[in-house]
């Protein structure tokens, strides 16, 4: 990933990704007796975008689901990655898809959790607006949903879908400078799944999911400056006085 930093809010991207290990993943490379030795998997929509990794994938959930693990579904749609966008349009989060929709479709049912932004989320199920997109998810899986909406936090799903979209348990997002956006999508994942694989409340997931995102935009670089669990606590206890975190000395060294 090539990123340029113009302006406030102007950050071009290149995004090429061709041949990296990670795309070239396997079935033959799925360790059965690894994957069984944990509590959860997260698999997700980009490698689904390659028969070899898309196979592999669908090995883990496999081993995840007979040894009664969690498997987690992020969305993370990438339409250059399935051939729909140049590589030149790596900011581009949306192209609608009936391939990629009825791909997706098929990882839903296996899922305990699904994350994705409003985009993703219409793009698994295949609706064009939001709220119908959380329906058709609903009548595909019991997973818990978790719906991001950057700066307006995110909502979290459990039960049947009403037709009012913030009838979930919303955790709001954090007043935060937006200085780099890549990597916030893994943070906020980060925080969530500390709280929904160790046994905390939806709301206290999502405050932990919705920080992190907002330490991953508020510093330069991306995963090496997620925040720790002491800079979380300390940051959730305390706030700061500045809207660019990576000016926050006290939070910087804890």
């Amino acid at each position: 990933v090539l990123l340029s930093v113009e302006d406030e809010g102007v950050s071009p991207m290149i995004f090429y990704r061709s041949d990296c290990a990670d795309m070239a993943l396997a079935p033959e490379d799925i360790d059965e007796a690894f994957i069984a030795s944990a509590r959860s998997i997260v698999v997700t929509g980009t490698h689904f975008s390659r028969p070899n990794s898309d196979a592999a994938q669908r090995k883990a959930i496999r081993i995840m689901k007979a040894k009664g693990g969690k498997v987690v579904f992020d969305i993370d749609y990438r339409p250059n990655l399935w051939g729909l966008a140049g590589h030149a349009e790596g900011f581009e989060r949306y192209v609608k898809s009936d391939r990629v929709s009825a791909q997706l479709k098929t990882v839903l049912p296996d899922c305990d959790l699904i994350v994705g932004t409003e985009e993703e989320i219409m793009i698994a199920s295949g609706a064009d607006d939001c709220l119908s997109a959380l329906k058709t998810i609903r009548s595909l899986s019991s997973a818990t949903i978790v719906l991001k909406r950057g700066a307006m936090g995110c909502i979290v799903y459990d039960g049947p879908i009403s037709d009012d979209l913030e009838d979930g348990v919303v955790g709001k997002g954090f007043p935060i400078e937006i200085y780099n956006v890549l990597g916030a999508g893994d943070a906020f994942m980060s925080g969530f799944l500390r709280g929904w694989l160790g046994g905390e409340d939806h709301a206290t997931a999502a405050t932990w999911a919705n920080a992190c995102g907002a330490f991953a935009v508020s510093r330069l670089l991306c995963a090496p400056e997620y925040p720790t669990f002491e800079e979380l606590r300390f940051f959730l206890k305390h706030g700061s006085e500045h809207l660019a975190l990576r000016k926050d000395e006290a939070i910087n060294h804890i």
